[in-house]
Formats: C-alpha cells, structure tokens, sequence
C-alpha cells in the first residue's frame, strides 16, 4: 500500500494557505519490497486549477479549492492525500465584456468573509477598477484585476473585453487572435511564441500578445494564452469583411488637362478589414488617378480607372477625355455626352454633303486634324467607339 503523509505544513484540517506556494509532499510504501530502483513513481492532482504536482513530488500551490494529491506504483500500489487551499478568492477568475456598456463587481474573501483589500488593474486603458471592486472596460484587450489584501494574499480575476482593436494598417482584430481567423488556438500561440522570440515586438503585435495586460509581450502570455485555448470560455468576436467597392460613377467623359473626382464608399461601412483602397489607371497618358480618386487628364484617349480594397474586391470605371468645345467631347457631334455610332454616321453624313457643317462643331468633328470633315474623321469616331466597347 502507499500511504501519503502531512508534510508538516498542512493544518489537522487538511487546509493548508495558498501564501505557501509549494511543498513537497512525504509518503511510505507498504510493504518495503513493493519499493526498489526499477520502481516507478506517478504523482498527480484532481483539481490542477487548485494545485499540480510534478513527479518529483513537489506540489505547486495556485488558486483556493479542494484537490487530491493521488502517488501510484508500477506495482499497482496507489494512495492519496486530500488538500484544501485556502487563501484570497474571487467571484470571477475570468470574465467577458462584449460592450463598453457593461460593467463588472468583484468581491474578495477569505475563508468565508470580506478581509480590506486593495484594488489594481494591470491596464487601465483596457480596464479600470475602483476601490470597491467594480470593473469598467475602456477598450478590447486582456487585463488582470487584482485584490490585495496584507494578511491574506492575492486574487486575481483575468478580463477580456471582446471588442475589436485598430491596428496600424486601418484593419480590426480582437486580443489573442494574432492571425484574425476568429478563434484563439495552436497557430496563435505558435505566433505568440515566436513573436516573444524575436524579442521586440511592435505596436500591433503588442496590442495583440498581451496576454496578462501587463504592457510587454513574453513567455507569461504564452503560458496564458495556452491556458485559454485550453480551459477558457473567452470567446473572439465576429469578423466584417468587405463585400464590395461601390463607385459614384461608372464612367467619365472628361476634358483635356482638367480634373475629375471618383467616390468609392466599401460595404460594409463598420468593416474590420483595412478600409486602405488603391486607385490605378490603365492609361497613365491618357488620366491618372490618386489614392483619393483624383483624377488628371493628359490628353485624348479612353482609359479604366479601376479601385481595388484590401481584401481584393474591386470596382471600374471607364474614363473617356476629349478636347470638346464647352462641355462636350471631341467627336460628340450631336452633343449627348457619348461618342457612338449616330456621331460617327452624323459625320459622314456632313462629309458627303448630305447634311450641312455647323462651323461651331468643326473641332468637335475635325478628328484627324486636317481642317476638313472627311470620311476620315466618321472613321475615327467609330474606332474610339468601338474601343470604348
């Protein structure tokens, strides 16, 4: 049989302080030949949240609670010893907030009653604490609450407030979700762990990988963070990624060497993807186009200004420039905004003599430059249309 035996520092109650910290505990093996150098000792805890023991037999002390510290043999003896740790506790050891509205009241005891405590957050700017335990959340991240009391120890309670971070490139992520996939797991804590290796971490990373909310990011939060994958119920919030692009426009008919203006607006509005957009021009001689879709124009020609999000939704508009007369472009003969087929047949119908030149509209219908209206020029109306096309 195995027998464990008080170590000395546990009461005839079986309670022993979580102030202790660890202990290493004592035991008999009945009879002595059960026990030899090819025996082989497993040690174990029920309740690893209240105490673990390694297999040297060293009990680490970790939250108030009743455990049973079990040795068993290869040769089949097994026995146990019941601990209850007593010590500081907390109403919550872990809490979600998912508003700003909500609040949170904590309250420490010891062995059945309220001792004086002194109240902390790691991290004010994710979540306060006032000197009677109520919680305030002020934005997304982790932070530890902690009460302090000068004859009873600590207590800690583990926040999350699930709202989403803004990150140096425009985009949202939530706390612990370090590759924003929606869940906190493996691939997390491996990134986690090889940020804590690089040693110097940025801003996002930061704003990601603090675990404990103690400002720094290292080997603590990774131990944190492998707890909550494994035993927490804090849970990551929901991602909006961009649908679409929407143009106020999708197509332009500009004059030479005068400006424009594209206004994109993305769907959804309240995205967490980086709201970044990219604006490029098919034809730089033509038009070219800034991040704000500005819009500069060169010289005649048709070009596609096309706008694309973050996440690689996109959107087009066809820009048409002409060197018209007022505000009409060159080859709109009958002035509706478009060169089509009717300005092209308009054209060649003057050519012809069948219908009169308006010398107003020379310019307009003047297509190869040679101060005459001529097939030519019906021709040239026609290739930019079907261009355009």
């Amino acid at each position: 049989m195995v027998t464990l035996e008080n170590p000395g520092c546990i009461d005839m109650n079986h309670k022993i302080d979580l102030q202790k910290g660890s202990f290493n505990m004592t035991y008999n093996v009945r009879p002595q030949y059960y026990y030899d150098d090819e025996t082989t000792l497993t040690w174990s805890s029920s309740e690893t949240d209240v105490a673990t023991v390694d297999q040297d037999g060293l009990v680490t002390l970790h939250n108030p609670g009743t455990t049973k510290i079990k040795l068993t043999t290869s040769h089949g003896g097994e026995g146990e010893y019941e601990i209850i740790v007593t010590g500081l506790n907390m109403n919550y050891k872990e809490y979600q907030f998912t508003s700003l509205d909500q609040k949170l009241t904590l309250t420490a005891s010891y062995d059945g009653w309220n001792p004086s405590v002194s109240w902390s957050s790691s991290n004010s700017e994710i979540a306060e604490v006032d000197q009677k335990g109520v919680v305030i959340p002020k934005r997304g991240g982790f932070a530890t609450i902690s009460a302090v009391s000068s004859s009873y120890g600590t207590a800690k309670c583990l926040v999350y407030i699930q709202l989403p971070i803004e990150l140096s490139d425009g985009s949202k992520a939530y706390a612990g979700d370090l590759n924003k996939d929606g869940v906190i797991d493996d691939n997390d804590v491996t990134l986690l762990e090889s940020y804590v290796e690089q040693g110097n971490v940025d801003n996002d990373q930061l704003l990601l990988g603090d675990i404990n909310g103690d400002g720094t990011v290292d080997s603590s939060d990774v131990e944190k963070l492998k707890s909550i994958k494994t035993n927490s119920t804090f849970q990551v919030g929901a991602y909006k990624h961009i649908n679409r692009v929407i143009l106020d426009h999708d197509e332009l008919h500009l004059k030479t060497k005068s400006t424009g203006k594209l206004t994109a607006t993305i769907d959804p509005k309240d995205t967490t993807d980086s709201k970044t957009l990219t604006f490029t021009s098919s034809n730089k001689k033509v038009a070219t186009v800034d991040n704000s879709g500005n819009i500069k124009t060169i010289e005649d020609g048709i070009t596609t200004i096309t706008v694309k999000t973050s996440n690689g939704k996109q959107v087009k508009c066809k820009v048409t420039v002409g060197t018209g007369i007022g505000n009409y472009l060159k080859g709109d003969i009958i002035h509706d905004n478009f060169v089509n087929v009717e300005d092209s047949r308009d054209v060649l119908y003057k050519a012809v003599g069948i219908k009169p030149i308006n010398y107003e509209d020379f310019d307009i219908a003047d297509m190869n430059k040679n101060k005459r209206i001529d097939a030519g020029d019906a021709i040239e109306i026609l290739r930019i249309y079907l261009q355009k096309e």
